[in-house]
């Protein structure tokens, strides 16, 4: 029997400040994987998050009024990692 393919899907968020988004995720039990000074990966629970330094204009992270969210689904009921 063949092994069911898997296919996911994961967030590109963006942040006015990428070096202080990462100890954010960390606490959230994410770990980086991968990625550069500018992209970073993370992966934890089973999903991977993809951060990315905003840029200016349009791409820019309003202060006010954030609208960016990414919904993590568990699908264990395992506690995770602390």
């Amino acid at each position: 029997m063949s092994e069911t393919p898997r296919v996911g899907a994961f967030a590109i968020v963006p942040s006015n400040d990428l070096p202080a988004a990462i100890p954010f995720w960390e606490r959230l039990g994410f770990a980086r994987t991968g990625g550069d000074d500018n992209y970073i990966i993370m992966t934890g629970w089973g999903c991977g998050v993809h951060l990315t330094q905003a840029g200016s204009g349009p791409w820019r992270v309003p202060e006010e009024n954030n609208p960016f969210g990414v919904f993590i689904v568990r699908r264990t009921l395992t506690p995770s990692p602390r």
